[in-house]
């Protein structure tokens, strides 16, 4: 499921974010490489999962305005992208300036990315259990629903 995915692309790539920032410190250039490809192939999990349930949310609301939403939600995505990156960029300068270590300006900023994606998946945690809560009170107003309808109270 796309709530499995994303899960899993977060978890995944808080994880490949902290072993880059040990990595950095150590200096086993054989890690580098599977590390970053690890850390590429968790982030695609999660965007592929991310656009799966934006794509299935757009359809919620009035008809007709699918494509405003989708495309509401593609230039949040491409504006936050661009802060997120800006952002990393003069974070890392300034933890370079301050530390004069080049291993732990961009570890410590790995590291805040990390912590991000963990906040990340407890969002999508709570959306899940609030979307589960949401369809079990809609099937327990169905259910009844129909069964005043049978009993001919409806």
């Amino acid at each position: 499921s796309l709530r499995v995915w994303t899960l899993f692309g977060c978890i995944a790539s808080a994880f490949a974010l902290v072993t880059l920032a040990v990595i950095g410190f150590l200096h086993p250039a054989n890690l580098l490489k599977p590390v970053v490809f690890a850390l590429g192939l968790a982030n695609g999990a999660y965007a592929v999962a991310a656009i799966g349930s934006m794509m299935g949310l757009v359809g919620r609301g009035r008809e007709s305005r699918e494509g405003t939403r989708m495309g509401l939600w593609g230039a949040a995505q491409a504006i936050a992208f661009g802060i997120g990156g800006i952002a990393a960029t003069g974070a890392v300068d300034l933890a370079r300036a301050a530390t004069g270590s080049l291993p732990a300006a961009y570890g410590s900023v790995f590291v805040a990315e990390a912590a991000l994606f963990v906040v990340a998946t407890a969002f999508a945690v709570r959306l899940s259990r609030e979307d589960t809560q949401s369809s079990v009170e809609v099937d327990i107003q169905g259910v009844s629903a129909t069964y005043m309808t049978e009993a001919g109270r409806g």
